[in-house]
């Protein structure tokens, strides 16, 4: 059991690691080029099935419990890059994971209002710091004093985000964590 641990310790770092190299390659490729989008119907529902499945291990090791929600349970098709999206989702999982304290949860929640999809990660971690918020989305931004990224996952949700034609905010939940 100790050696099964040790072994998924070594692969969930491995993961991180190259995750931060794609992060830098997809930043400086966007930077240069633009994203490049390529573009196909898809499930919104079933990418963030996805998602979340990535993300479980860690999750699962935190002890931190995922929760999806669908708002209606009609389809949320859209032409749009099923890869990049699924990135989106998993940065916005995983800065919610770090945030968050064992025991806690991690909401993914998906709703339509009129013509737009929505993603909202919400977690129940210390929030935002008010002078980080306008920041939040920039190239090598952190938020808090102890964070462990190197302020390129939010970025890079901001450009994808951005060039589907959507946007992107985070706020302070009332009742407390932060919203995404």
């Amino acid at each position: 059991m100790l050696f099964r641990s040790a072994v998924e310790a070594i692969r969930a770092s491995q993961q991180r690691c190259l995750r931060l190299i794609d992060d830098l390659l997809q930043v400086f490729r966007a930077e240069q080029e633009g994203l490049r989008l390529q573009r196909q119907p898809c499930q919104l529902l079933s990418i963030a099935q996805e998602a979340l499945r990535t993300v479980e291990p860690i999750a699962r090791q935190r002890q931190i419990s995922l929760v999806l929600r669908q708002e209606s349970s009609e389809r949320m098709e859209l032409l749009a890059d099923p890869s990049l999206l699924q990135r989106l989702l998993e940065n916005l999982l995983l800065n919610a994971l770090h945030h968050s304290l064992r025991g806690q949860q991690v909401w993914l929640q998906l709703s339509r209002r009129d013509s737009a999809l929505l993603i909202d990660v919400r977690d129940g971690g210390r929030g935002f710091a008010a002078e980080d918020l306008p920041w939040l989305f920039e190239r090598f931004a952190q938020s808090g004093s102890g964070s462990s990224g190197v302020g390129l996952g939010l970025y890079l949700c901001r450009l994808i985000s951005e060039a589907h034609g959507g946007t992107i905010t985070a706020s302070n939940d009332p009742d407390g964590g932060a919203r995404i």
